[in-house]
């Protein structure tokens, strides 16, 4: 079987500080999903990530389908990283 790898690199003119307030915000991930998915948090979610953090919603792949989705932050590192994990969806 043949493993595909796709990449891409992106230059974003900001501060890393900047940068990582954007990103941990759970709030700004309906920022970043094209409208057409119609991305919605179905749950209350603090303005910083941490490990553990469950996030819940629902998002349509394609215009006749609208499903759940559950995420777990599973570790995070100020200013540096953090991975994210799906533990519901499609």
């Amino acid at each position: 079987m043949k493993i595909h790898k796709f990449s891409k690199k992106q230059i974003v003119k900001t501060t890393l500080e900047e940068a990582w307030s954007f990103f941990s915000d759970p709030s700004n991930l309906s920022k970043i999903t094209p409208p057409s998915m119609k991305f919605q948090i179905t749950n209350l979610v603090p303005p910083k990530i941490f490990p553990g953090l469950i996030i819940t919603y629902k998002v349509s792949p394609l215009p006749f389908l609208r499903v759940n989705w559950v995420t777990e932050i599973r570790q995070a590192k100020e200013n540096s990283y953090f991975i994210d994990e799906q533990r519901f969806g499609p």
